[in-house]
């Protein structure tokens, strides 16, 4: 064998042991590159349902990803919470009784509609605030329908818990 056919075949044999040696670090790259695609699929899926419901509530991303966080910890679904806000936005929008028996200000002085999160919150509070349970849960299921039920927990401490942990969310 020639010096030449000698050196290539080192060469080659050493190019061996270096793709042996990488093959492993390859496959886990190769499986952290999936594993963060998915990750960032996941994240713009997420994005996307959260405009969706933006569009359908009123809220803001931003405001919804706060609910996003406190829905377990005040063990109400994300669905009844934007459920519940989009028959707030219709009850808001056809000037509802049961909001004006509230003292639930609508509109600003020039006749537009204030902020539904505002609105939002201060549904939530005025609910709290009627003593009588019955009373207080027919008046929530008259505004946000049959989600009402499961915002019992929201709806008995005037929103507090849901604020608290929307702040908490805003923090992290």
């Amino acid at each position: 064998m020639s010096g030449v056919a000698q050196a290539a075949e080192k060469i080659a044999k050493g190019a061996n042991k270096v793709a042996d040696a990488t093959k492993g670090i390859s496959a886990a790259a190769g499986g952290a590159l999936v594993a963060i695609g998915g990750m960032a699929g996941k994240a713009v899926k997420n994005a996307d349902e959260l405009n969706t419901l933006a569009k359908q509530t009123g809220f803001s991303v931003e405001e919804l990803q706060k609910f996003q966080y406190a829905a377990d910890l005040v063990d109400v679904s994300m669905s009844d919470i934007t459920g519940s806000a989009t028959k707030l936005k219709k009850a808001v929008a056809s000037e509802s009784k049961e909001l004006a028996a509230l003292g639930v200000v609508t509109k600003n002085a020039d006749g537009s509609y204030r902020d539904i999160n505002a609105i939002w919150y201060d549904t939530l509070e005025a609910l709290g605030g009627i003593q009588n349970e019955t009373e207080r849960d027919t008046m929530a299921m008259a505004i946000f329908g049959r989600s009402a039920d499961s915002l019992a927990g929201i709806v008995d401490d005037g929103g507090a818990s849901l604020k608290a942990y929307g702040q908490e969310a805003e923090a992290l």
